[in-house]
């Protein structure tokens, strides 16, 4: 259970991957992200009592998380530009 919420965690800091800084600021700052919810979800289900290597699993699903999120947010932006840049397209060509 724990697995699929620091997955959709991450999905939810990955849909605000658009809105974040430029550039090198945007690596480091989608970095830490991931790595406070891996280590967040590490620490509060008690995992690291048992072994630390379930960090790696639990940085493992925020990074996915955190990659369909951002993917999921720029496919829909994509969509949306295409419509609103086919709209405009055959505005114009009706107002000849």
């Amino acid at each position: 259970m724990y697995e699929w919420a620091t997955f959709l965690i991450g999905c939810c800091l990955g849909s605000f991957h658009p809105f974040c800084y430029r550039g090198l600021r945007r690596i480091f700052v989608s970095t830490g992200a991931i790595v406070l919810a891996g280590v967040a979800a590490t620490v509060l289900s008690s995992e690291f009592q048992i072994s630390w290597s379930y960090l790696a699993l639990d940085l493992a699903e925020a990074a996915a998380g955190y990659a369909v999120g951002a993917a999921l947010v720029h496919s829909i932006q994509r969509v949306r530009m295409n419509i609103a840049l086919s709209k405009a397209s055959w505005q114009r060509l009706l107002s000849r």
